[in-house]
C-alpha cells in the first residue's frame, strides 16, 4: 500500500491546495475536464487534511472545493460520484449556516441546487422533489435580503421545480409553481430584456401546457400564444439558439387551440411548427415531428370540416392521407 504523503505545514498545505484548484480552474476554463478531475481531487484530498488540523478555519474550502469536485465529476460523466460528493458539501454547509446563517445560505443553496439535479437523475425523484423545495424556501429568504442579487436564482428554480412536478404527474403544485415562476420572470424582463426574455418565453410555454392539460382552455391559449411572440423575437436575436424552443411553442399553441375547440386556428401555428423543423438537424426534428403529427390528425378528426378549410387556405392544398387516414407520414 503507498503511503500517505504528510503535510506537516498548515501554510504549505493551504498554499499548495490553492494552486491546484487555481490550476484545476484553468484546466476546466480550457475545456480538459479530464485533466483537470485528478487534480481537482488532490485539492480535495489537500483540504481535508486542513480540516483535520484546524476544523472551523478550513470548513469553507472544503465545502466549495466538494462543490467544484462534484460538478467536474459530473460534467466529466461520472454522475454517480458526483452525488455523494454533493451530499458531503452539502452537509458542510449546513454546519456552516449554523455559525452564522447569513453568511453561508448562499452557499448551501448552491449546493442543494446541484444535489436536486442529480438527484433526478439518479431517479430519486421524491427526494429530488423535497430538496427542491428546500431551495425555494432558501432563496425565498434571501430574496427578502437582496432582491435584485437572489430574484433570478428563485425564478429559475421555481421554473426548474414546475417541469419537475409536471414530469411526475403533479400538476397542481406545478402550475402554482410555473405562475410564480412568470411573475418573477416579467418582473426581470422589465428589469432587462435582453437577459431575461428567454426564461420568460420558458416560463409561458410551461404554464400554457399545464394549462391545457388541467382543462384551463382560455388562460392555455393565451399564454401559449404570447409564448409564441417572445420566441419569436428570440429566433430574431440568436436562431440557432432559439429555434427548437419556437417550434416546440407552436406545437403548444396548436394543442392549446385544440383543447380550446379552435380546430381551424389550430392549423397555422402547427402547421408553420410541422415546416420549420426542416431547419433542425435530424436528431432533434425525429424528436418533435411526432408531436406535430399526433396533433394535426386529432384536429382533423375532432372537425373534419374546419381543418380542411384552414388547411386548404394555408396550402391551396387538401388535407394529405396521412392526417385523413391516420397512416404513415
Amino acid at each position: 500500500m503507498e503511503a500517505r504523503q504528510v503535510h506537516p505545514d498548515p501554510a504549505e498545505t493551504r498554499r499548495e491546495a490553492v494552486s491546484l484548484g487555481d490550476q484545476a480552474n484553468r484546466l476546466v476554463e480550457e475545456g480538459k475536464l479530464e485533466e483537470a478531475l485528478p487534480v481537482s481531487e488532490k485539492a480535495v484530498g489537500l483540504r481535508r487534511e486542513l480540516v483535520e488540523q484546524d476544523h472551523d478555519s478550513n470548513l469553507l474550502d472544503l465545502a466549495a472545493s466538494l462543490h467544484n469536485h462534484a460538478v467536474l465529476l459530473a460534467e466529466t460523466g461520472h454522475r454517480g460520484e458526483a452525488l455523494p460528493v454533493s451530499e458531503e458539501a452539502v452537509a458542510l454547509c449546513r454546519e456552516l449556516i449554523g455559525v452564522d446563517r447569513d453568511t453561508y445560505l448562499p452557499d448551501l443553496a448552491m449546493s442543494l441546487t446541484n444535489q436536486v439535479l442529480w438527484l433526478t437523475e439518479a431517479g430519486r425523484d421524491e427526494e429530488a422533489a423535497s430538496v427542491s423545495r428546500e431551495v425555494i424556501a432558501l432563496y425565498r429568504e434571501l430574496v427578502q435580503t437582496d432582491r435584485d442579487t437572489y430574484l433570478p436564482d428563485l425564478m429559475i428554480s421555481l421554473i426548474n421545480h414546475s417541469v419537475r412536478l409536471a414530469e411526475s404527474g403533479e400538476r397542481s403544485e406545478a402550475l402554482d409553481a410555473s405562475e410564480e415562476a412568470l411573475l418573477f420572470s416579467r418582473e426581470l424582463v422589465a428589469r432587462d430584456r435582453d437577459t431575461y426574455l428567454p426564461y420568460l418565453a420558458m416560463s409561458l410555454n410551461n404554464q400554457g401546457q399545464l394549462l391545457a392539460e388541467l382543462g384551463r382552455e382560455a388562460d392555455a391559449l393565451f399564454v401559449s400564444e404570447e409564448a409564441v411572440n417572445a420566441y419569436r423575437e428570440l429566433v430574431r436575436l440568436d436562431r440557432a439558439a432559439y429555434l427548437p424552443s419556437f417550434i416546440r411553442s407552436l406545437a403548444a399553441a396548436g394543442y392549446a387551440r385544440l383543447v380550446g375547440d379552435q380546430i381551424g386556428t389550430a392549423v397555422q401555428p402547427l402547421l408553420e411548427g410541422l415546416s420549420r423543423t426542416e431547419e433542425l438537424p435530424d436528431h432533434v426534428r425525429e424528436e418533435l415531428v411526432p408531436a406535430f403529427v399526433g396533433i394535426l390528425r386529432e384536429a382533423y378528426t375532432a372537425d373534419p370540416d374546419a381543418f380542411t378549410v384552414q388547411y386548404t387556405q394555408f396550402t391551396g392544398e387538401d388535407p394529405p392521407a396521412w392526417i385523413r387516414e391516420h397512416g404513415g407520414l
